[in-house]
């Protein structure tokens, strides 16, 4: 009982941090033409976090109280590992049909692209020192990238700057059926078994956390 009640506290801490990385995106955007930031700008010691820090005047913010590995550094050197954000090159894999996420490297997309933001993904929980996620989805390690260290939930930050608990599978609709979601294309294009693999991804981090 102890255990889960400190956990809980720990997540909704995790669920503030992220709320005012949130704010702190937010105000990059409307400092910089209503664009959002890269997961890393030309290098990886440009990060997204190095980016918006000013904005959030601390580096504990981007530290997860769950997160066993927000003691080590981040590849950009200054910031804690547990947070990354919706940019991964690769769309083909999450987004089907040319689909796009917010904040690939060198330069997010813009607040006018966005149709959903409420609906739309711009960071969420890791272990791995990149940043972005899913992060290639890496079949050995598939929940490193993506990690649901509360209860077998993560935290996401969603593109009008709520943030909100979700178990992996629910940030899409894997039945692809007539109300269609996927949180981490900016279309929202439902994935499929065919041109992403992204269901199975997710289906493989949940199981390793139950």
């Amino acid at each position: 009982m102890f255990a889960k009640a400190r956990e809980k506290a720990r997540q909704t801490s995790c669920l503030s941090n992220e709320k005012q990385i949130g704010l702190g995106i937010l105000q990059y955007v409307q400092d910089y033409d209503e664009m959002f930031p890269g997961r890393f700008m030309n290098v990886e010691a440009q990060s997204w976090r190095v980016i918006t820090q000013p904005y959030i005047k601390s580096s504990q913010i981007y530290a997860c109280p769950s997160n066993g590995h927000k003691s080590n550094l981040a590849l950009d050197g200054t910031m804690p590992i547990s947070y990354a954000v919706n940019g991964e090159d690769d769309s083909t894999r999450i987004c089907p049909n040319g689909g796009q996420t917010p904040m690939p490297a060198n330069g997010g997309r813009t607040l006018a692209q966005m149709n959903a933001p409420a609906g739309l993904i711009l960071v969420t929980e890791t272990l791995q020192p990149w940043g972005e996620s899913p992060g290639g989805f890496d079949s050995s390690v598939p929940w490193a990238s993506l990690a649901p260290i509360h209860t077998g939930r993560a935290n996401f930050l969603m593109g009008d700057g709520h943030a909100k608990s979700l178990k992996p599978t629910n940030t899409v609709d894997r039945a692809n059926n007539t109300n269609p979601a996927n949180m981490w294309a900016m279309d929202q294009s439902p994935p499929t078994t065919t041109g992403s693999n992204i269901v199975g991804w997710l289906q493989a981090v949940e199981t390793n956390f139950q």
